[in-house]
C-alpha cells in the first residue's frame, strides 16, 4: 500500500516542544533551538533590521525582516530562522498566521542536528519558491555562507566571518557587525551523531525526526 502524503492535520499533531515542517508531503520535526542558537539568530535579526529595515535609523532601509515566519508555499509549510522581503513586495507583516509570498532572502543558523535538513530538503523548497538569496550561518566556524539563486540552483557567491564587519549580498550596501555575539560561545563542539533523519513510528511513517544534540 502506498503511504498517503502528510497533511496539515499531521503537522498540527506534532508536539509543541518540537519545530515541525511539512515539505514534499512529509513532516520533518526537530527539537526547538537551544538558547544560544536563538540568541545568535536574534542578534543577526536585530543588526540587519536596524540597518536595512528602517531607513530612519540611518541605514539603507527597504526591507521587512521576520524571525521564524511560518511560510505556506506551493503546498509546503515551513519556517526559516530569519526571512526578509523587499518592502515593495511586502510593505508590512501580514495579519494572518502564515505568509504565502516567498521571501527574497532567508537565513538558517546551522546545527549538527538540522544541517542536513537545512542544506537538503529545506534548500530545495526555497529553490522551488524562487527565494533569491540564502544565507547559512555556521556558529562553530564563525562563518556566513552566501548563496544566490541562478537558474535552477544556488551558487555560492561569498563568505564572511562573524567576528568582523560584513557586507554581503543582498545587504552589501552597508556593513553589519555582531561584535561579541559573533563569538557567543558558538555552540561548543559536540560529538558527531548518526542518523540525522529517521522515521518515528509513534507519529507515523511520513514523519522524520531530527534528534536533539546533547
Amino acid at each position: 500500500m502506498v503511504a498517503q502524503p502528510a497533511t496539515e492535520s499531521d503537522l498540527l499533531a506534532v508536539p509543541d516542544d518540537r519545530k515541525a515542517h511539512l515539505v514534499d508531503g512529509r513532516i520533518y520535526s526537530h527539537a526547538r533551538p537551544r538558547v544560544a542558537h536563538a540568541e545568535l539568530a536574534g542578534a543577526l535579526f536585530r543588526e540587519l533590521s536596524n540597518n536595512f529595515g528602517d531607513s530612519r535609523r540611518g541605514g539603507p532601509g527597504g526591507w521587512l525582516f521576520l524571525i521564524e515566519p511560518e511560510l505556506e508555499l506551493g503546498g509546503d509549510i515551513f519556517a526559516p530562522d530569519i526571512a526578509a522581503w523587499r518592502r515593495e513586495r511586502l510593505p508590512r507583516a501580514p495579519s494572518g498566521a502564515r505568509i504565502s509570498l516567498a521571501p527574497d532572502w532567508v537565513c538558517e543558523v546551522l546545527s549538527k542536528s538540522t544541517e542536513s535538513f537545512d542544506r537538503g530538503v529545506k534548500r530545495r523548497a526555497y529553490l522551488r519558491a524562487e527565494v533569491s538569496h540564502l544565507w547559512y550561518v555556521q556558529p562553530e566556524a564563525k562563518l556566513v555562507e552566501v548563496y544566490r539563486k541562478i537558474g535552477d540552483f544556488y551558487a555560492s557567491v561569498a563568505e564572511g566571518g562573524l567576528l568582523e564587519p560584513i557586507a554581503l549580498e543582498p545587504f552589501a550596501s552597508a556593513p553589519i557587525e555582531l561584535g561579541e555575539m559573533g563569538a557567543y560561545g558558538l555552540m561548543a563542539s559536540r560529538s558527531s551523531i548518526r542518523g540525522l533523519l529517521h522515521c518515528d513510528s509513534r507519529v507515523g511513517p511520513h514523519v522524520a525526526r531530527l534528534p536533539l544534540l546533547i
